[in-house]
């Protein structure tokens, strides 16, 4: 899966590669987790829209942040 984010893995350390492989793999392992154990992580993770800011940052760990105040920011929906 690391392998992806490399043009050329043959000239790629391979500690590297192992490093990002181990990142990756234990991303989606607590995301997982969180998705089985958080209710209101499963209801973000679920939800339709995501370039709907208002409703995009509903988790209690995210909401209240100020994501951008660049109104040209992609995540703005403008």
């Amino acid at each position: 899966m690391a392998l992806r984010y490399f043009p050329n893995p043959n000239g790629t350390p391979k500690e590297l590669i192992e490093a990002i492989q181990d990142g990756l793999e234990q991303g989606v392992t607590q995301h997982l987790k969180s998705f089985v154990e958080d209710e209101n992580f499963r209801k973000w993770v679920l939800h339709d829209n995501y370039l709907n800011l208002d409703q995009c940052y509903v988790h209690p760990e995210l909401a209240g942040e100020i994501i951008s105040s660049n109104l040209l920011d992609w995540r703005s929906g403008k």
